[in-house]
């Protein structure tokens, strides 16, 4: 194929995939998902460099909303390259600005919860003057959030049918923001 033929083709099909963008073999070793809000408003969460990279470590671990992650103090200290009495201070400065929530195992790893760092970034992009303008140039609407999301679910509350369920042509409570997104972009729930 020819290169201009690849960048015609290129310019008819979007790829927004993480292997389209990074490669096949990057892809392979896994990607972790990080909320832009995160990253953009880093600042004004009150979130220093390395209490945001402490974060990123625990959030690669993540692989189910209400699972709980465990990696050892000196597992975060290698993988960010810092010392364990930093990474143990950045996770205890997390803790008390309300991002993660720690449970203290002894002779085990710590169980640290990632879920108070959701709640903490939907009450985040309701005040915030940058969500909401990143909001407008997207096109989304702005969504009246609940105030907070339950810590603990039940297995209805984490049901597919109970989250895409319409009531009167309008998204129930149990709506997730993915699906009113997917709503206003693509016209139909994903």
């Amino acid at each position: 194929m020819s290169d201009l033929s690849r960048t015609s083709k290129n310019k008819n099909e979007e790829n927004y995939g993480f292997s389209e963008k990074w490669s096949p073999e990057i892809s392979a070793y896994g990607f972790t998902q990080v909320p832009n809000i995160l990253l953009t408003c880093q600042g004004s969460l009150g979130l220093k460099q390395v209490e945001l990279v402490t974060l990123l470590q625990l959030m690669s671990f993540w692989f189910k909303h209400g699972g709980e992650v465990y990696p050892s103090i000196l597992r975060l200290a290698k993988r960010s390259d810092k010392g364990y009495s930093t990474t143990q201070r950045n996770l205890k400065s997390l803790e008390d600005k309300g991002f993660i929530k720690r449970k203290q195992v002894v002779n085990s790893s710590n169980r640290y919860n990632l879920k108070p760092c959701v709640n903490k970034l939907y009450k985040h992009q309701k005040t915030c003057t940058a969500c909401l303008e990143m909001s407008q140039k997207r096109g989304l609407p702005v969504v009246k959030m609940r105030t907070t999301l339950p810590l603990k679910t039940t297995k209805q509350e984490d049901s597919p049918k109970r989250l895409r369920k319409k009531t009167n042509g309008e998204f129930s409570k149990a709506s997730s923001m993915a699906d009113l997104i997917a709503q206003h972009r693509y016209g139909g729930v994903r």
